[in-house]
């Protein structure tokens, strides 16, 4: 004879299972956060605070997925690109 509370306490499990793996990408965004907001206040005590668009950037290293091999070729790219030309002599 089949369990009928069977199908229900496998519903409770895959629930326990989705709430478990949830509570695990809260904890990382979390730690995530908490690393960016130490830097933050680190860059302003050495007297170079994040701008507008330093902020912007890493945000979205971080909704891209950027690896830090991705996120060091771009930051590479905008400071060749944001160098001065120099002048012709």
């Amino acid at each position: 004879m089949i369990d009928p509370k069977a199908p229900a306490e496998a519903g409770i499990k895959l629930a326990s299972l989705g709430n478990l793996r949830y509570n695990e990408m809260m904890k990382e965004a979390l730690e995530k956060e908490v690393k960016f907001r130490e830097a933050k206040h680190l860059q302003t005590l050495e007297s170079n605070p994040l701008d507008a668009r330093d902020i912007a950037m890493f945000e979205m290293f971080g909704r891209e997925g950027f690896s830090p091999e991705q996120r060091r070729a771009y930051i590479l790219k905008q400071a060749q690109e944001d160098a001065p030309i120099p002048a012709a002599h």
